[in-house]
């Protein structure tokens, strides 16, 4: 096979395939806990925003669909960071220079979890990413109830577990089927 046939194949499987998420966490399970550090050198650990709506947004500046859904994140953060909305970015990022220049230029603010392994970042490993952008958002009680949202559907499911009073969320589903 040609070069350019095999490039062409593999524009088409991202493109089919960017979304798809292999993780064996569905929607309805606990969230793993986690402790890491972010950018600025904190202890973040997933189970101090208890109580709070996470979204855990696997990402990597290199990664085209990412940087396509990051207006969107921002836009969504922006909206509801004042009503115990909180993202954390884990970055799988293998250039800390890079990454620090791109966020900050970018003007994020939520905290980044970035240890410069890339694909084998032990946050990415223990939720099993192997595609990026993954995405899980957690309700109030640490449960996983949407995954790899994007667009709009970001917004109305924030929204919808921002109502729900904690131990009342709904069963949770997948990007797709919002």
């Amino acid at each position: 096979m040609s070069r350019i046939a095999a490039a062409v194949l593999l524009i088409v499987l991202i493109v089919l395939f960017r979304n798809c998420s292999v993780s064996e966490l569905p929607a309805g399970r606990p969230a793993l806990g986690f402790t890491a550090e972010d950018l600025s050198g904190n202890t973040i650990s997933l189970s101090d925003y208890r109580g709070k709506v996470v979204l855990l947004d696997f990402w990597a500046t290199w990664c085209g669909p990412c940087l396509s859904e990051l207006p969107n994140v921002k836009r969504v953060y922006k909206k509801y960071r004042d009503e115990d909305f909180v993202v954390i970015g884990i970055s799988l990022d293998s250039n800390r220079e890079q990454f620090e220049t791109f966020i900050l230029k970018q003007g994020i603010e939520w905290p980044q979890i970035f240890d410069g392994k890339g694909w084998d970042n032990e946050v990415s490993q223990l939720y099993n990413i192997f595609s990026i952008p993954s995405t899980f958002l957690v309700d109030r009680d640490g449960i996983i109830r949407y995954t790899n949202l994007t667009g709009p559907n970001l917004e109305r499911s924030v929204k919808a577990l921002l109502r729900a009073p904690a131990s009342e969320n709904t069963a949770g589903q997948t990007g797709d089927d919002n």
